[in-house]
């Protein structure tokens, strides 16, 4: 038995208590009493109200746009410095300023140059004229452009960013024109560079007369060296050594790669003849060797040779051995063999030669390279001294060089060659603006606009109370989903009344046939015999589920009963085409028998009993007696009895009814009726002690019943149609027919 069930139901009835789900109002769930929504349910809840969220999400996407309109261009350049370990030497032998980086202290400080007003305010100065007023002309509107400062405008709008782990300093600008913006970006790091430079510049102008006195002195020094190495080329006779040199070192390896090649065609050499003697020792054919093998002539004795073979094998089954003939095959066949001996031998002969030519050509060239090795080493040692003296005249040279060139750099500003720092990569002018990010806004306005479209379905999802979902049924009614019957359009009454019997609307008459078995598959209603059918309210279809339920029941081979018991809206009679001269009235007030009134249908084996008319007074009618003595006429007669009764909420004749049936179908429109509306009801139904067996969903759109016959009614079969406890019949009571 469900969990829902009342604990004080001593008959093990298979209805359900719904208060949990009337109180949490429909969402959230009820805990453990019951299935909770899933993800098919909350895609309903989207593709009912898809429009509100499309309209929803059109609305953000323009004002998005219109913010995004509205926003002002902004170009960001970056460009980015590098400063050194090390800051280059101007002369090897003395340091002049010490800008070298020796911890994190030195780095932050450069950090904090770049930063400063000083930087800021000679980039403003290299800004003039018409760049000046293009600068400014954005952050203007109306100001007098003296009461604008561009250094402010310098500061807020550049960002120095020291990249983490590295000596590199990135520097960003932004500007609503890309040109400026990438000009005043590298500005910011030619400046740091200057300022810097100009540090250094300061130190090295107080050495300036030092320099000159030492450049002075290495001028001499260099002059007394040139004329030794002058003295010494005349006395050896030669121009350069390092020439000469080189011109030898060229022959060697000239020689060396002769020497090599020698090396490598003995061996080639040398390996073939090895093999020939390998074979002749162990008495082989030395025409299997490849080399050999592939001598043209070889191949072509050899295939003398086969063609002879074949000739005289096939001569010997025609002639004997002393046959003219035959013996002139044999003496060519002979010849050839003679033939390819003598060619074999010359190929041996040919190899051995080879190798005796290879030999001479490896001594030759080992004894070049020999003598050659020996007139590289005769100029090695004649140069040693005028290389000591030409390194020493070289050094000083340099010397002498870079001093005339500081004395030169102390006149100007320094060039990059002092600096601490350098460019790495200048600015560039942006293409795209940085500023508005469009891919974030619309990204942002995409996402914002889906989940407010979304979430607005949910609260008006929240807020609409009508039932249309098996989650609102099962969950927050508290009673089981036994059917779904789809809207059925445009036809008429009594075609609507005998869908199930007909092919017109196969989801229809679909939806009855699952009612049917579910009705008997639960345990419960399996042996029910007496249904009563009710609703919320009118025009609920009650009467169409009762009429179609009682023809499916009677399609099965179960004698039905079909009983109109709305005395004051009566409406089987109608829709079947029955006249409605004598019915229940009649009977209750004893003016026709039980034979009487029942109306037979041939072709569907249903009985039917109209109202008879309207009743004046419904409610003494079907609390008399004569009531209750027609259900125990009707119930040995019948295996089904099916009973239309009016809505619960307009009048209470369903609940005179219901002590006298085994149990209640609600009928439920789809999208029509309050959920409080059908639990306020369901509460009423719930204090006898007749079972509720579940709710039939009806008129379901067409845009929803896939949704329901491929998932949901699937999901919730075994949860319906669960098997309970069959109620013992009461001895007093007829036996029901099944």
């Amino acid at each position: 038995m469900d969990p829902r069930m009342k604990k004080d139901n001593p008959e093990g009835r298979g209805y359900y208590y719904y208060d949990s789900g009337y109180n949490n109002g429909g969402y959230g769930g009820g805990g453990d009493m019951g299935p909770q929504r899933s993800f098919h349910d909350y895609m309903l809840i989207i593709r009912e109200r898809i429009w509100w969220i499309l309209v929803i999400f059109v609305l953000v996407q323009l004002v998005t746009t219109l913010v995004v309109l509205n926003q002002t261009q902004l170009y960001k350049s970056i460009s980015t410095v590098e400063v050194k370990r090390e800051a280059n030497r101007v002369v090897q032998f003395e340091q002049v300023d010490n800008q070298d980086m020796r911890g994190t202290e030195d780095f932050n400080t450069q950090v904090g140059i770049l930063e400063s007003n000083a930087i800021i305010e000679q980039v403003g100065n290299r800004l003039k004229g018409d760049e000046r007023e293009r600068f400014l002309e954005p952050y203007l509107k109306g100001k007098d452009p003296n009461d604008v400062s561009i250094n402010l405008i310098l500061f807020e709008n550049r960002k120095i960013i020291p990249k983490r782990l590295t000596r590199i300093i990135a520097v960003e600008f932004v500007h609503p024109d890309p040109e400026l913006a990438a000009k005043v970006a590298n500005l910011f790091v030619d400046e740091y560079i200057s300022y810097n430079q100009r540090k250094q510049l300061e130190t090295s102008l107080k050495a300036v007369e030092d320099l000159r006195i030492r450049a002075d002195q290495q001028r001499s020094k260099l002059e007394e060296l040139e004329f030794k190495l002058q003295e010494y080329r005349e006395e050896h006779n030669t121009v350069s050594f390092d020439e000469r040199s080189v011109v030898e070192n060229e022959k060697l390896g000239v020689l060396n790669l002769k020497s090599a090649e020698a090396e490598a065609f003995l061996y080639e050499v040398q390996s073939r003849w090895n093999l020939i003697e390998i074979y002749q020792a162990e008495d082989k054919k030395v025409n299997d060797l490849s080399f050999i093998a592939n001598s043209l002539l070889v191949q072509k004795l050899n295939s003398d040779l086969s063609v002879a073979r074949v000739e005289v094998a096939s001569l010997s089954k025609r002639y004997r051995e002393k046959h003219p003939t035959m013996i002139a095959a044999m003496r060519s066949y002979e010849e050839i063999v003679g033939e390819l001996e003598s060619a074999l031998q010359s190929e041996v002969d040919r190899v051995y030669s080879d190798l005796l030519q290879a030999r001479t050509r490896r001594e030759e060239a080992e004894s070049s390279v020999a003598e050659q090795e020996k007139i590289l080493m005769g100029i090695d040692r004649l140069s040693v001294d005028y290389e000591t003296i030409q390194r020493e005249a070289e050094v000083n040279t340099v010397m002498y060089q870079t001093l005339v060139a500081r004395m030169r750099e102390t006149n100007i500003s320094s060039s990059l060659d002092n600096a601490n720092a350098r460019v790495l990569d200048r600015a560039g002018m942006a293409l795209d603006p940085y500023w508005p990010n469009y891919i974030l806004f619309f990204g942002a306005g995409i996402f914002g606009g889906g989940i407010l479209g979304i979430g607005i379905a949910f609260v008006i999802a929240y807020m609409d109370d009508r039932v249309k979902s098996a989650f609102d049924i099962e969950n927050v009614i508290g009673v089981p989903l036994l059917g779904i019957i789809s809207e059925v359009k445009n036809l008429p009454a009594p075609e609507k009344a005998k869908i199930v019997s007909s092919t017109i609307e196969n989801q229809a008459s679909e939806g009855f046939r699952a009612l049917h078995s579910g009705l008997k598959l639960n345990g419960e209603s399996k042996v029910a015999q007496c249904f009563l059918v009710t609703s919320t309210v009118p025009g609920e279809g009650k009467s169409f589920i009762s009429t179609n339920l009682a023809l499916a029941f009677a399609s099965h081979g179960e004698k039905t009963l079909l009983v109109d018991c709305d005395l004051r809206l009566p409406n089987i009679a109608k829709s079947l085409e029955l006249n409605n001269e004598l019915g229940i009235i009649d009977y209750c007030y004893e003016k026709a028998t039980f034979d009487e009134v029942i109306k037979k249908d041939e072709k569907t084996g249903l009985d039917i009993i109209s109202t008879g008319g309207r009743a004046n007074n419904p409610s003494q009618i079907l609390s008399s007696g004569r009531l209750e003595e027609f259900f125990k006429e009707a119930r040995p007669k019948y295996a089904r009895i099916i009973v239309d009764t009016p809505p619960i909420s307009a009048v209470s004749d369903s609940l005179l009814i219901l002590p006298l049936v085994d149990g209640v179908l609600y009928t439920i429109k789809f999208n029509a009726v309050k959920r409080k509306a059908i639990m306020m009801n369901m509460r009423r139904l719930m204090d006898s002690s007749v079972p509720v067996f579940g709710a039939v969903l009806n008129n379901l759109k067409l845009s929803f019943s896939g949704y329901y016959y491929s998932y949901q009614y699937h999901k919730y079969k075994d949860y319906h149609y669960r098997q309970t406890p069959v109620p013992q019949s009461d001895p007093k009571e007829p036996q029901k027919i099944t």
